[in-house]
């Protein structure tokens, strides 16, 4: 079976799609109909508006800052 090539992306595109990410995560936020999981995550940093989630640019950054940089892909 022949895989398909991955294409990557530009620097520039990928700060691109994290700063929009960003962008919306803080501005637009998430909807969460627990609040089971609304504590969780406002106990975490995050600023819930209703069942709409916000979550600030610095929580994001901090919680990918923390995270392992690279991801081991392989087949079955």
């Amino acid at each position: 079976m022949k895989l398909s090539q991955w294409k990557t992306l530009a620097e520039s595109e990928v700060k691109q799609i994290h700063e929009a990410s960003l962008d919306i995560l803080e501005n637009s936020g998430l909807n969460f109909e627990s609040p089971d999981v609304r504590k969780i995550l406002a106990d975490g940093g995050a600023v819930c508006k209703g069942e709409t989630v916000h979550f600030p640019r610095c929580l994001i950054e901090d919680c990918i800052a923390k995270n392992k940089r690279t991801v081991n892909m392989c087949d079955r």
